[in-house]
């Protein structure tokens, strides 16, 4: 099992930040949403520990800023997307298709106004 927490957003300029949301990806210039998939890879790349697996399943919880509602599946599944992505780029895994993550699964962890994240947890998915 590998443990680690990812970001909500990322700066994808000086003054300018991309919120991992649904919502925001939807409607994002493709060429800013290359440049946030980048920044947000370079960033998160070493928090994500070295590991090899042909199978896994993936968890995701949910922490949020405030007590706003807020559709679970909205940043966590860009997240999942920026996560698997990086896996697949440090050989973690072969592919992010279902064949190697057999499993996705979305929680709400709460709200945490100091440090709003998404933590990940990856399983062996041979089990």
């Amino acid at each position: 099992m590998v443990k680690f927490s990812v970001p909500l957003e990322v700066w994808i300029s000086a003054n300018k930040k991309f919120i991992l949301n649904l919502n925001n990806y939807r409607n994002t210039h493709y060429q800013t949403l290359n440049k946030a998939k980048q920044e947000y890879a370079k960033l998160i790349s070493p928090l994500i520990p070295i590991f090899k697996a042909d199978k896994v399943r993936v968890e995701y919880v949910l922490y949020t800023k405030t007590k706003r509602k807020i559709d679970i599946s909205n940043p966590c599944c860009i997240a999942d997307k920026f996560v698997c992505d990086v896996l697949v780029d440090k050989g973690c895994i072969p592919d992010d298709d279902y064949r190697h993550v057999v499993e996705v699964k979305y929680a709400y962890g709460g709200i945490d106004p100091k440090d709003p994240r998404v933590e990940v947890t990856i399983i062996d998915g041979n089990s």
